[in-house]
Order: C-alpha cells, then sequence, then structure tokens
C-alpha cells in the first residue's frame, strides 16, 4: 500500500513540472571518392564495403564494353607472277598485286548505334617491267542511329540516322599501260555527302535500308590538270560542284555454314530531282577455307553520266576472283 502511495505521488510531482528536452543532430560528413567527389554513398560501396571487389568489378566493366563496342579489321594481300625465259611459245612477265582492308567499328548502347567503316582497295599489274595500276578504290563512312520514340514507346527496328560518307582514290590514274594521258588523282574526283534521314534495321535479318531526303552532295576535282578539262560533271577551272537531294542505301551483311561463306551487299542511289540519278552496287563474297587464305569474289556495277569514261551513259562493270592470304580479326 506504501508503495502505491509514493508511486502516485511521484506521478503527480511529475505533472506539475515542464518537461523540457533537447536534441542534437550531426551531419555526416562526406567522404571523398577521387579527385573532387565526395558521393559517400559511392564511397561507401567501392571503398569501404568488405564485400566489394576491384577484379570483379574491373571484369564486368570489361564485359560492358565489348558488349558495346564491335570492332572487325581484315587485310588480305593476293599475289600472282608468271616469268618466261627463253620459252618457245613466246609469252611476257607479269606480276600482280592486290592489297585490301576492310575496318568496322560499331558502338551501341540503349538502342543508339555509332558505325565507322573504312574499306580501301590498291592493285597493279607489272608487264615487262611497264607498272600499271588495275585497282584503286577507298570508302569511309560515318553513320549514327537514335532509336524512335512514340508515345513512351521505343521502336528498335526504326530510328533517325545521319551519315558523311566518302569516296575516292589513293594514287594517278591513266588512260592505259602505255598511254599516259591523265584520268583520275586523288580526290579527282572525289564524292562526298552528308545525309539525314530514317533507318529500318532487323536482327532476323541482316539488312540495313536508310531513306535520307536531306542530302547534301559535293563532287571535288582537286588536281590542276584535271579541274581545266571540267570532269565529271565539275566545271572547267572549278574544284568542286554541290548538289541537293535525297540518297537511299541499302546494306547486307551475313555469314553462314560455319562462318565460312560470307556475303556483304551494297546499294546506294542519289538523285537531285533535275538530272540522272547515281547508283552504286556491290556485292562481295568470300569463302574462307583455311584461317588465313580466303578465296574473294567482287561484282560492282556503276552508273553515273557525268563519270570520266569512254561511253558515259552506260553502265560500269567490274569483276575480281581472287586468291591470297587473308587475317581476320574480329572481337565477337
Amino acid at each position: 500500500m506504501k508503495r502505491a502511495v509514493i508511486f502516485m505521488a511521484l506521478l503527480a510531482a511529475a505533472g506539475a513540472q515542464p518537461v523540457r528536452g533537447q536534441f542534437f543532430i550531426r551531419t555526416p560528413e562526406a567522404v571523398s571518392v577521387s579527385g573532387n567527389s565526395t558521393d559517400s554513398l559511392r564511397a561507401l560501396g567501392m571503398k569501404n564495403n568488405e564485400y566489394f571487389s576491384r577484379a570483379r568489378w574491373e571484369a564486368e566493366r570489361r564485359r560492358i564494353r565489348n558488349q558495346r563496342n564491335t570492332l572487325e579489321v581484315n587485310p588480305t594481300l593476293q599475289v600472282s607472277e608468271t616469268q618466261f625465259d627463253n620459252w618457245a611459245p613466246g609469252n611476257q612477265n607479269t606480276l600482280t598485286a592486290l592489297a585490301t582492308l576492310y575496318f568496322r567499328h560499331q558502338y551501341q548502347r540503349e538502342g543508339f548505334s555509332l558505325d565507322t567503316k573504312f574499306e580501301s582497295k590498291l592493285g597493279i599489274n607489272v608487264i615487262d617491267k611497264a607498272q600499271y595500276k588495275n585497282t584503286d578504290e577507298f570508302k569511309l563512312n560515318f553513320s549514327t542511329k537514335f532509336p524512335m520514340r512514340y508515345k513512351k514507346k521505343t521502336y528498335n527496328n526504326w530510328g533517325y540516322t545521319g551519315s558523311v560518307n566518302l569516296r575516292s582514290q589513293f594514287a594517278n590514274g591513266f588512260a592505259s599501260r602505255t598511254d599516259h594521258t591523265l584520268k583520275s588523282s586523288f580526290m579527282s574526283p572525289g564524292f562526298a555527302d552528308a545525309t539525314l534521314g530514317m533507318n529500318y534495321t532487323t536482327k532476323k535479318f541482316p539488312i540495313s535500308l536508310t531513306t535520307s531526303p536531306f542530302a547534301v552532295n559535293c563532287t571535288t576535282v582537286t588536281n590542276d590538270e584535271l579541274s581545266a578539262r571540267g570532269i565529271n560533271g565539275v566545271p572547267a577551272g572549278k574544284h568542286d560542284k554541290w548538289e541537293f537531294g535525297s540518297t537511299i542505301r541499302m546494306e547486307f551483311d551475313k555469314e553462314f555454314c560455319k562462318k565460312v561463306f560470307r556475303l556483304r551487299s551494297s546499294f546506294y542511289g542519289f538523285t537531285n530531282y533535275k538530272s540522272d540519278p547515281q547508283m552504286q552496287f556491290e556485292n562481295t563474297f568470300e569463302i574462307r577455307a583455311t584461317k588465313y587464305f580466303t578465296t574473294t569474289v567482287v561484282g560492282k556495277i556503276y552508273y553515273n553520266r557525268l563519270s570520266n569514261v569512254p561511253r558515259p551513259k552506260e553502265m560500269q562493270y567490274s569483276f575480281a576472283l581472287t586468291l591470297g592470304f587473308s587475317y581476320k580479326y574480329k572481337n565477337k
């Protein structure tokens, strides 16, 4: 009973006195990670976390980098030679060499892609110590693609695209082995264009279709001798000609039969809505029987009525069958 009375007296005394409380809030100090960074959460996750493994983190970064980047480098070299000495039927000593390079790098991330391609070919013939160029061309292409989104929905097959393309040759070209009349040179002619449009791709079938209603095309003749003649539609005395129009581009690249065969096809067309269009259709078929030897069949069809050729109103054809050394590097 006494305990109850004492307890009630204490409650009454506590109720009669005002109650005061004091709280202290201390701001945590930020931990610097590297440089000017003060992200304490990141520091806790990467530095102060006893379960964090830097080796595993770096391996994951390499995996993501390899997943986003695709690199392919493929140089080839084909050489053939015939030599005669005191040969009854008589003939000419010949040497033929062809060197090619195919380079491609693709970067992809969340629907965005950046594609860089470079292709070059240079071949020579030597007949009785007289040298003559038979193949000379290079092409450089930059293209980027952004995914198409409509009402918060992403269409992976369709995208907005822009590209810059350049095509020309390395060395001087002459009329024939015996006629040294200059017909072409570096960037004479040279073809460059920049485009904006839409692209359609699909993973099930490796085809890419690009339509660009906004395109700028430039034809250059940097050589003074050729510029004075006025070739490829560039006025005499001028070094360039600009045109506005639209382009269409289609590309196909497929490996099959355990990557023994590969077919690469491309079609390009440009029109300025005033004159005849320009067209290029190329096909490359590769047979990789071994790791270091490849048989290649290349067929090209060009149409450009302004070209510096004997019959500019007709189609231009090119065909080559080669066998030689080839090395291919591809990260995946």
